[in-house]
């Protein structure tokens, strides 16, 4: 753990010192041989939440989120919780140095830490979205919605599916891009495979992921409900695969895990529609293998435009294919107040969550108030 704290400030202070300067260095190389230089001058404007700051050489970005959700949990069994939270509370800097094909990311979450979420590098290789080369710490390619920030979700926060087959952050590198005029995303990446913010692990395998997607109608943006369509609709296509050989790691029964995905999301006229699904198969060094399938579904329709929108989400998966009648569902309607779209939002919704291995079922109501400044 010290190790990751040190190697992290040392990453965080370097990209810093390059931003701050890289500007400056090229100034004075266009400048003329003076006694007296001129300061480098500063531009910063805000918008939409974000602030940003341009200088001669680099730009850097500002953009601060956080969430204030109330819960009611009623378990069965249970006495009823009611509870406030702050689940994200972050800060995000991003922008170029050097040249506008060399960009950076670094993002840090305060509700719990602080703790690292994003930290990395760019760099745009063919210098038109066709091909970047991408290191640090970051979401691994895999899953729509997990790559989705957690900031432009319909719902409080992503379905029970995602969050069991979709890991999130690694540390490793990438290779991205935009083919067909924009109508083709692809990214492949080698991660460590032990997770957000461990930079070493006795595991000495790696994991691999992947994911092409198809836009015929244009680019989609990552980010739930429909925001962007106009007299045409959009869609996209996608399929991923992940690959985590953990046989080697040091303690106790470790498994190797490979699981393909696939996801489709549609908007037009303000009705969005979201799916995915995924086959994992699992082989643990112990005991025998076996398959986990997960499935969801989500749409959403914007009653008042831009405004006030309305969804509903179904999600079910399976633990383990050797064990019959265990699955998983989730089913939750949600109603969204968008002010300034995801930048100030207030989002209700309720949802039914079972185990029918356990025979349980829970329901949750959840309100949040998102704001991005």
């Amino acid at each position: 753990m010290q190790s990751t704290e040190r190697v992290t400030r040392h990453l965080i202070v370097t990209t810093f010192v390059i931003a701050a300067f890289a500007g400056d260095a090229r100034a004075q190389e266009r400048a003329p041989a003076t006694e007296e230089q001129e300061a480098p001058k500063v531009e910063y404007s805000w918008k939409d939440g974000e602030t940003r700051f341009r200088f001669p050489g680099g730009e850097m970005t500002l953009s601060n989120r956080v969430q204030f959700r109330w819960m009611d949990t009623r378990r069965e069994g249970r006495i009823a919780e009611q509870d406030f939270d702050m689940p994200r509370a972050r800060t995000k800097l991003d922008g170029w140095f050097y040249s506008k094909h060399l960009t950076y990311e670094m993002q840090w979450d305060f509700a719990e830490g602080p703790e690292l979420q994003d930290l990395f590098l760019s760099w745009d290789i063919s210098r038109k979205k066709a091909l970047e080369l991408q290191v640090g710490q970051f979401k691994v390619p895999f899953g729509r919605q997990r790559l989705t920030s957690s900031g432009s979700q319909q719902f409080v926060d992503r379905s029970i599916v995602s969050r069991e087959f979709t890991k999130g952050r690694d540390i490793g590198v990438q290779v991205k891009g935009l083919l067909a005029d924009k109508r083709i995303e692809y990214r492949a990446g080698v991660f460590n495979g032990a997770g957000q913010n461990t930079l070493r692990d006795e595991n000495r395998g790696r994991q691999y992921n992947g994911r092409v997607m198809f836009q015929p109608f244009g680019a989609v943006k990552y980010s739930e409900g429909d925001f962007e369509s106009t007299d045409s609709p959009l869609l996209a296509v996608a399929g991923n695969f992940e690959v985590n050989d953990r046989h080697r790691a040091a303690a106790g029964s470790n498994r190797k895990r490979a699981i393909v995905g696939a996801d489709v999301v549609f908007k037009y006229l303000g009705l969005s529609i979201n799916g995915e699904a995924f086959h994992r198969r699992l082989n643990p060094e112990q005991g025998s293998p076996f398959r986990s399938n997960g499935v969801q579904l989500q749409a959403g329709y914007l009653i008042v435009p831009r405004r006030l929108e309305v969804g509903g989400r179904f999600a079910t998966w399976d633990p383990t294919s050797l064990v019959p009648s265990d699955d998983r569902r989730e089913l939750g309607l949600v109603v969204g107040y968008f002010h300034n779209r995801h930048n100030l939002k207030l989002q209700t919704d309720v949802r039914r969550l079972e185990d029918t291995q356990r025979n349980r079922t829970d329901h949750e109501v959840r309100a949040q108030l998102q704001i991005i400044f």
